[in-house]
């Protein structure tokens, strides 16, 4: 992935966008330039990474991803994720060796081949088997390498906690079940290590997280809570610091800086609590000093 994208001065004037709105041109703009474009103009993208960048809530983020869409201007699949900008050849041509063996090493990793033949239908034409089947078997093989990660990941969640809570053996590794029409699920399910996976497919784009990170990333919404990790898995996006050492380090560092302000906010309590009683002690013994003048001893 480039540092930046190129973007023609001549875009203000093109006359589809001038028709645009300012929200629209916005997104637009973004989807042209954001963080997970590719060189060939094919990305995939995960629907919590458009929500953290722009700033959009997710209703607003697909409206206008489905806007686009209906305007011909992208091509989406809700499955894989994958994005396609039309016309991209168009403004981005293929100009040096260097350029073009980078878009043919991109082309290979897009898993939906018909965004290709639409966004390249001259140099890359559909061949073979049909959208259909090759999805088909990708959907089967996902499945089989998911489930198969799944049973490590809870083998190897149960092992490392025997000394501990152990994990019962009939049910290593509990998943929630999303509803079918949420393409982007939810996160409050009863398995922990099932989040952690969500973390590292959705935020960090890793299709097939391996056990060991499933544990580790569980092990850390356990310790620090799992809204501190996931603003710290946004932060590696953000940053480009997509690794569990970085996570921990950064949920470490919020915990010793709210543990900090807790102690400082009870010692605060605490010096108001005996201001407050020498202001009283203070108070009953003026009081007392007025008998004694008026009264004697």
């Amino acid at each position: 992935m480039a540092i930046y994208r190129q973007v023609q001065t001549a875009f203000w004037q093109d006359d589809f966008v001038l028709q645009l709105t300012p929200e629209e041109k916005y997104f637009y703009l973004y989807l042209l330039t954001n963080s997970k474009t590719k060189q060939c103009g094919i990305y995939q993208i995960p629907m919590q990474v458009i929500i953290m960048e722009t700033g959009y809530n997710q209703e607003t983020a697909e409206k206008l991803l489905k806007r686009f869409v209906d305007y011909g201007k992208v091509i989406y699949n809700i499955r894989t994720k994958e994005i396609g900008i039309v016309n991209w050849p168009k403004y981005n041509p293929m100009e040096s060796p260097k350029i073009r063996a980078c878009v043919e090493k991109e082309l290979k990793e897009i898993k939906d081949r018909s965004i290709i033949a639409i966004i390249y239908p001259d140099r890359y034409p559909m061949e073979g088997v049909s959208q259909e089947e090759e999805e088909q078997e990708k959907e089967k093989a996902e499945a089989a390498a998911e489930e198969e990660s799944a049973t490590a990941a809870g083998e190897l969640f149960t092992e490392g906690n025997k000394n501990n809570n152990p994990t019962p053996a009939a049910t290593p590794f509990i998943k929630c079940e999303l509803e079918k029409d949420d393409d982007y699920g939810d996160y409050n399910c009863k398995s922990i290590q099932y989040q952690g996976e969500l973390l590292l497919t959705r935020l960090w784009n890793k299709q097939k997280p391996n056990p060991e990170e499933v544990r580790m990333t569980a092990e850390y919404i356990a310790k620090f809570g799992f809204a501190e990790v996931e603003n710290a898995f946004k932060e590696g996006v953000k940053y480009d610091k997509k690794r569990l050492a970085y996570v921990e380090a950064v949920c470490a560092k919020r915990k010793e800086r709210a543990d900090l302000a807790k102690k400082n906010e009870l010692e605060k309590q605490k010096r108001i609590e005996q201001n407050k009683k020498l202001e009283e002690e203070r108070k009953s013994g003026v009081g007392l000093g007025l008998i004694k003048t008026v009264f004697g001893e």
